[in-house]
């Protein structure tokens, strides 16, 4: 799971997805863990999958994928101090549209967030990809003025031999 604006993801291992609770649920220490913003909101009453009821004055929204998966799908939580054995508990037809004929609401594409060094990999070959092709414009730059005075000087020449031509 991520929050939005967020570039890491909170390992929810213990979720039940598809359960016949009526809004999806989320630990408070996963909540935190997100650095998603919390919402205070009217207390909510919600009857767990084991029955349990659970009343949460806070929500949280967070964008939760299938293990592996690359699509992540947005959804409000309500958080509650804890529901074990599980850490999260999706509503079902969480992944359905809002309303009739509306699209699904998925984002394509979810990336991995990178450790330190990935990163510091990733800037440095960036910086490298960066400084090649600024060496490639300026070896443009120059064959292009080369071309350009060589141009001129031929022109030169062929001005110079006209006028004398004229004169002689």
């Amino acid at each position: 799971m991520a929050a939005d604006g967020q570039d890491h993801d909170v390992s929810v291992p213990k979720a039940l997805y598809g359960s016949a609770i009526s809004r999806s649920i989320v630990t408070e220490a996963v909540a935190v863990a997100s650095k998603g913003a919390l919402a205070c909101t009217a207390p909510t009453s919600v009857v767990g999958p084991s029955g349990r009821a659970y009343i949460s004055t806070a929500s949280v929204a967070l964008r939760w994928n299938y293990d592996g998966g690359l699509q992540t799908y947005a959804e409000t939580f309500i958080v509650v101090d804890d529901c074990a054995p599980y850490d999260a508990v999706l509503r079902r037809g969480v992944t359905a549209p809002s309303r009739q004929g509306a699209p699904v609401d998925a984002h394509p594409y979810h990336f991995a967030p990178q450790s330190k060094g990935e990163k510091a990999a990733a800037e440095k070959r960036d910086k490298e990809r960066r400084e090649k092709y600024r060496a490639e414009v300026g070896r443009e730059r120059q064959l292009y003025r080369d071309a350009v005075e060589s141009a001129e000087a031929h022109v030169a020449r062929r001005v110079g031999r006209s006028n004398k031509s004229e004169r002689g």
